[in-house]
Parts: structure tokens; sequence; C-alpha cells
């Protein structure tokens, strides 16, 4: 069938007119399942379609919901927007004749510049009323990671040669579908044929029973601090995460607050376990681990030796989950002070770099900001990030490689505030804009600080 026969198809689907013996087009014999999976690591969200209908935008590590269609020959597409583009670029298509009662998974890998998809095919399944077990696949979507063997168990059953529920698994393969208990697992991969040479564990983790997913490890990028991470990704349910908490997340501090003053922080109730030393306005401090769990970090200002004991001044609370790079940052004044809890986006991608902004300011609550070719005047151009609240979490802006000037003023005013401030930026960069209040009100002191 061509093209134009499957997209007419395609629409007769989407208003759910049954196609006719006398339509013109092919009877189909029932449905078939598809999605994609997104293992290319600096990918943004991709767009996964049939023909050129869009099905769902897929980030990395993640895989679209399923969707089903009769049963014909589709191509499937893949595109990306590139920073600076009005349309998006198509990188990949791969062409199925689908059967009906089939479930297709494409897996996207590779990288943007040279993408590879595979196809995992499989029978639909369909569980018995009152059924106890669920369903799993072993996937393989982890492109710096050689081959492995995985182990399913309960908690404290070590690996055993033999025990295996995949066995030299490589990047792209997958084994077949296998039933399983419902109850809680452990999920372990290591080195090919080296139970002792363990890459990943688990936590313990409750499955379901009348589940059909597939279990794979991805890479992991400059947000997360381990390797790899593995997902659980459900078929018509929900996918989940399987977090192993014996890597511990992060948290670094940000001094956003011009009265607090130079500050020692505690993670400890008696002050006897000093995390931060000397915390200073406008200074964002190294990361330290942070384990998994609620958590208190107390300020305590600095004084001269033999000045005593000083109380608290602030105390900033985090309920950590494992794998997150935090921030706490502390702000405000006069005694009103504030410790939100953010986790800067720092994953590089190849399509454009990043440019992210925050601020702390008490003198201005509304910022805008401007981005402006290098030697260009910054006159009535339009802001890249506009009306950004003290302590509000934006999105990161995509922005095409080059030379720039960057400019803060104050929402909806013409005043600069802070700027020129030069940026160079390229493909992968991942910068942010901070800003802070001065001593003087009028002006704020803005930091362009490159993320790893």
């Amino acid at each position: 069938m061509n093209q134009k026969s499957v997209l007419l198809a395609i629409a007769s689907l989407l208003i759910t007119t049954a196609c006719g013996s006398g339509s013109g087009l092919p009877e189909p014999t029932g449905k078939a399942n598809f999605r994609a999976i997104n293992a290319i690591e600096r990918s943004p969200p991709v767009a996964f379609r049939i023909e050129e209908l869009t099905v769902a935008n897929v980030p990395f590590q993640e895989a679209s919901a399923t969707s089903s269609y009769d049963d014909f020959s589709y191509r499937f597409n893949f595109d990306v927007v590139f920073a600076g583009d009005n349309a998006a670029t198509r990188i990949a298509s791969r062409s199925i004749d689908t059967q009906a009662n089939q479930d297709y998974t494409l897996l996207l890998g590779g990288t943007i510049a040279s993408p590879t998809v595979t196809v995992w095919e499989t029978a639909a399944r369909t569980f018995d009323v009152g059924a106890t077990v669920f369903q799993a696949r072993f996937g393989h979507t982890a492109s710096s990671v050689g081959a492995v063997d995985y182990y399913l168990a309960a908690a404290g059953v070590a690996p055993v040669l033999g025990s295996e529920v995949a066995s030299s698994l490589s990047f792209g393969e997958i084994t077949a579908a296998a039933d399983f208990e419902t109850g809680d697992y452990v999920l372990t991969i290591t080195t090919a044929g080296d139970p002792v040479d363990v890459l990943y564990t688990s936590d313990p983790v409750t499955i379901l029973s009348q589940r059909a997913l597939i279990i794979t490890p991805f890479d992991g990028d400059a947000g997360d601090p381990a390797p790899i991470v593995v997902r659980a990704l459900g078929s018509l349910s929900a996918s989940f995460g399987m977090p192993d908490s014996s890597i511990q997340s992060t948290v670094e501090f940000l001094h956003g607050s011009p009265d607090l003053g130079n500050s020692d922080i505690y993670d400890d109730e008696g002050l006897t376990n000093l995390v931060v030393q000397n915390h200073d306005y406008q200074q964002t401090s190294a990361a330290i681990p942070l384990a998994t769990g609620d958590q208190t970090f107390r300020y305590v200002p600095v004084t001269a030796p033999g000045g005593g004991t000083p109380a608290v001044s602030l105390e900033a609370e985090i309920t950590a989950v494992a794998g997150v790079r935090y921030r706490i940052t502390a702000s405000g004044l006069s005694g009103a002070y504030t410790t939100p809890v953010t986790v800067p986006d720092r994953r590089p991608l190849d399509t454009a770099g990043k440019l992210g902004v925050f601020h702390t300011s008490n003198n201005f609550e509304f910022l805008d900001y401007f981005l402006v070719a290098r030697d260009e005047v910054l006159d009535a151009q339009a802001a890249f990030r506009t009306g950004i609240q003290t302590n509000m979490t934006v999105d990161t802006a995509l922005i095409p490689p080059g030379s720039y000037d960057l400019y803060i003023r104050e929402f909806g005013q013409s005043e600069v505030l802070a700027g020129p401030i030069e940026l160079n930026l390229d493909i992968g960069d991942v910068y942010e804009l901070l800003a802070f209040d001065t001593t003087d009100p009028s002006i704020l002191n803005a930091q362009l600080n490159e993320l790893q």
C-alpha cells in the first residue's frame, strides 16, 4: 500500500470509520500495538510518528505509551528540532509490515548524527481474569555498558550462575517474554558470565500482576549520579523506575540572602558534622553526598574565635530520593528566609546549547532576560524569558551556537539592571545565569556559570 493510502487509512481510524469493502482500502484483520523507546543520551524529546502523524514526543530514558492501529504496513519516523530551526529534521525511519495481535517496540539508539532503529516484536499479551503473574522482557538500552547478565530475585538472594533471567545480553537485544509471580523483587545486573562483578542492584520493588513490562537499563546523564539507571516500561500500564539507593544523591548549596551572613552548614542537630564551611553570599558550594529520605541542614553564622556558639539562623529541609543532583538555595531578608529545593537541568544536547535562569532578588520580584547576538543593540528585542519570579524554576532555553550578550531588566521595564554579559555558546554547552541583589538596590549582580 502506498503512503497516500496509508495516510487515508490512519485518518479513517482517527474518526472511527471502519475500512469497508467498498472504500478502496485494504481490509484489516486486527490491531497491532506500537511504541518507541529513546536511548540517545544527548537527544531532546524525539517526535515518534506513524507516517506523518505524531504519536508521542519521547524523552531520553523513556518510552511512549502504546498505540494500536490496524495491521497495515507503516513507515515510522523520528524527528527532532534543532535550536534555531522552524521545522523538525527527520533523523531516522523504519518501515514495518505489521501483523495483528503483535506488539512492536522501536528502540532509537546511537546518536542524533548517526541514529539506529531496532525493532522488538512479541505477541500481544492478554492476561486471564484473576491472573497472579506479570510478564517481563529484559532489554539492553545502555550503550556504554557491554554484555550483561540479569538476575531477578527476592531481596538477599545473591546472583549465581545458572539463575539468570537474561544472559550475555548486548545493546539492542531483548529476551523472550516470561511470566513471574507478583511480589517484591530485586534486579541485579552483572558483567556477562561474572555474577560477582555487579554493575547495578535495585532496591526491592513490588511488581503487580497483569502487567507486561520491558525492564531495561539506560546510560546515566549529567543529571544522574549513577552511571546507569533502570526503568520498567509498561505496555498498557504506567512505567516506573527501579532505583538503586546505594547510588547516593548529591546536594549543593547556593547562598542568595544578602543579610544571612557567612554561614557554616551542619547536617545534624548537635552541630557536630560540618558539611559546608564559611558559605558566602552569591557562592555555590561543592556538592556533597545526600542520603535518601528526610534530612535537615542547619545554618550557623560564622563568628570570630572566642565569640561563643551562635544559634542556628536557618534550617533547610529536604526529602531526597535516590539518584538526583539537588540544590538548596538560601534566600530572603531579615529573618524571613526561604530554602527552595531545585534540580538544575545539567543534561547536554546534541541539538542546542542550554541556558537556564534563576534569581534570588528581594528588590525585583519579576525579571525579564534577553539574549542578543554579539554587538547587536538591545533596543526593543523580545525577552527569551519574561516575568520570572524570585526563586522560580523555569525550563532551560535551547539556544543555537553563537556569541551573545545577556541582559536583565525588571519585568516590563526598559532600564537595564545587569549586562551586557558575554556568552559564547556551543552545541552541548549548559549554562546558568544567576541574579543577586547588590548594595545598590537599582543594580543586580549577574553570574554566568557553566553547569557540569
